[in-house]
């Protein structure tokens, strides 16, 4: 495929957007089924909102499935294993077309409510699977529908964060193009429309940081609907919201617009965040009545572990032993955090899928030169400015550990448990601008080369991926 390059140095939308899609499209088949984290769940509850869409829905915390997609979710999905006895099991136990479509009553080990897979994570997926459920498509086309719904969502909320970028570009680009990104993108998860969310946000307040183009009150308004829209998703990512401080005030007409604008914005992320969580909120800080499940309930479970998790009184009553905690959590997994961040470990960790450290290595390098000043991509920002950006990222960071050790960590363990590297990237826009240094500045358009190197790199890699899938 041939790129145009701009005069600038920059790369075309039209050029990102297509080898985004072509690189989704890729991870979409080089994946099988199931093989993607937590994509049984994601399409359990996908189907669910369809079922409710077309008047199907039951009482109680049950799936109305055709027999067929019933079938391949145990099958085919369920088995949660990248490799070739995947695929051929897809082919032997899924449908092309609908061959029994009566319905099987399917009761899930998790709650099905709307509050934990809000509207606007899940509709890509979502319509995907009703746009196959109203052709009567079979079980086949019905999951890889529900998966290109997803991919079509990302692309569009990255392109447009692209097309908005006149600030970081570069970080963007190297961000979006992440093996880890293209993983969740091209599957059921509802990581992908939170990160396109996360990169569009972050692309609309780095364009306000730019004096050269113009704020005007649409483009505040739509900073204010995405920061709405991304706070309810996952209550850590409300801290993205914040980066609205960082604008200047000569970008408002008057400090009072100033004002409304930020307190807005972050009032609305609030209340986003109150309406559909607080019932969990509260629960999670002890302030309602326990009811008789609570009280018999004495242990938390962990898969098929049980004991107890830490809770915020934990946390908060030793703080020497807190700091402890995430500091050996920092220490012993690190290298697991990048890694998983950046995409050197896809599908359920399979150790046979695990790249090797020169391909984690490189791609470090692309978002290391990717924060470098450059001739496309000048802008640095001011101390204050960064140093709001850095405690942003920081915070995110404590949001993580305390979620996972109050919800997936007991009390007996030394490090928090459960987190994954591909938690972190909605922030890593703003880490990049944080660190991105004055002195250091390339003379030379970095743009396409990143994008190239970026396009040429995931390439080699998903090379790398299918020889070792259609080999297990």
């Amino acid at each position: 495929m041939a790129f145009r390059i701009e005069a600038g140095g920059g790369v075309p939308a039209s050029a990102f957007i297509v080898a985004l899609s072509a690189m989704g499209l890729f991870f979409c088949a080089v994946f099988p089924p199931g093989a993607v984290p937590d994509e049984g769940y994601h399409y359990v509850t996908s189907y669910w909102y369809t079922d409710v869409m077309l008047g199907e829905a039951v009482e109680g915390n049950s799936v109305s499935m055709r027999n067929d997609d019933y079938v391949f979710l145990q099958e085919v999905i369920g088995p949660s294993r990248a490799s070739r006895g995947t695929f051929e099991t897809m082919f032997e136990r899924g449908t092309l077309a609908l061959e029994d479509g009566s319905s099987t009553m399917f009761t899930p080990t998790f709650k099905l409510d709307f509050g934990s897979n809000l509207p606007q994570q899940k509709l890509g997926s979502v319509l995907g699977v009703l746009l196959a459920r109203l052709l009567g498509l079979g079980s086949i086309p019905l999951f890889y529908l529900g998966r290109l719904g997803n991919l079509l969502t990302y692309v569009v909320l990255v392109g447009v964060a692209y097309k908005v970028c006149s600030v970081g570009r570069n970080i963007l680009i190297v961000v979006a193009m992440l093996p880890m990104s293209l993983h969740l993108a091209a599957s059921f998860s509802y990581d992908a429309t939170v990160m396109g969310m996360a990169m569009l946000l972050c692309a609309l307040v780095f364009r306000a940081l730019d004096r050269e183009k113009p704020f005007t009150y649409k483009h505040q308004l739509a900073i204010g609907v995405i920061a709405g829209l991304l706070a309810p998703c996952k209550v850590i990512y409300m801290l993205l919201a914040g980066t609205v401080f960082a604008i200047p005030p000569a970008r408002f007409e008057s400090r009072r617009q100033e004002l409304l604008f930020k307190v807005g914005v972050a009032g609305v992320s609030l209340l986003a965040l109150a309406v559909v969580r607080a019932g969990a909120i509260i629960g999670s800080l002890g302030l309602s009545a326990p009811t008789a499940a609570d009280v018999s309930a004495t242990l938390d479970y962990r898969g098929a572990e049980a004991g107890v998790f830490y809770t915020l009184g934990d946390l908060l009553l030793h703080p020497l032993h807190t700091i402890k905690l995430f500091a050996q959590s920092l220490v012993a997994n690190g290298d697991f955090y990048i890694t998983t961040t950046v995409g050197g470990s896809l599908g359920w960790f399979q150790s046979e899928l695990v790249a090797p450290c020169y391909v984690v290595y490189a791609f470090v390098f692309a978002g290391l030169a990717s924060i470098m000043r450059s001739y496309d991509d000048r802008f640095a920002l001011a101390r204050g400015q960064r140093l709001l950006f850095g405690g942003i990222c920081i915070l995110g960071l404590l949001a993580v550990l305390v979620v996972f050790a109050l919800s997936w960590t007991f009390n007996t363990e030394e490090v928090v448990m459960g987190i994954q590297g591909r938690y972190f990237i909605p922030f890593l826009m703003v880490l990049g601008l944080a660190f991105r240094p004055h002195a250091i500045v390339c003379k030379k358009p970095s743009g396409s080369v990143l994008f190239l190197g970026m396009y040429a790199l995931v390439g080699m890699y998903l090379v790398r991926l299918l020889g070792l899938i259609l080999s297990l």
